[in-house]
């Protein structure tokens, strides 16, 4: 039985393939910062503008194995057009400076989800810039698409160890 949030979504099989090899080559080739590895948690709210507007906020969740990769999950509540809804999401991150203790960029790519109001999915790609991505905490501002277009502000906590 297949997910009601993923139906509709084409190439989605595709996109998992090229986010397993995103991660893999990023592993590979960043050996450098392998030293880097840890959690994350954080709370954030999100906005998406297309033909429906989404709005809503919940909490994030990541594992950095090392090198310059994250893989991140989160689960936010909010509305459409006033009806409950939710919005999941999935994506493998690249981080250009993974030991940072300023700000830092990274790029992402993965899956979204939508339930309740509508049941859609969607391929994502987004571009972040964020506070202390080597340090113990930070906010963070995302841009990009999925959905529509999608921005989010948030914080987030590392436990990160060397």
């Amino acid at each position: 039985m297949s997910s009601s949030c993923c139906r509709g979504a084409p190439g989605a099989s595709a996109a998992y393939r090229w986010l397993v090899i995103l991660g893999f080559l990023t592993g590979v080739m960043c050996r450098d910062a392998v030293a880097q590895h840890g959690w994350e948690l954080g709370v954030q709210g999100i906005a998406t503008f297309a033909d429906f507007d989404f709005a809503g906020g919940g909490g994030w969740g990541a594992w950095r194995p090392g090198g310059s990769t994250r893989i991140g999950v989160s689960l936010m509540p909010g509305s459409i057009g006033g009806e409950f809804s939710a919005r999941g999401e999935m994506s493998a991150q690249f981080l250009l400076s993974p030991a940072g203790r300023g700000p830092g960029l990274y790029a992402g790519a993965g899956l979204a989800g939508l339930a309740g109001a509508r049941d859609q999915g969607y391929l994502m790609l987004l571009l972040g810039y964020e506070k202390n991505p080597g340090g113990g905490s930070g906010w963070v501002v995302e841009g990009g698409i999925g959905g529509g277009v999608r921005v989010l502000l948030g914080y987030r906590w590392r436990g990160l160890r060397r």
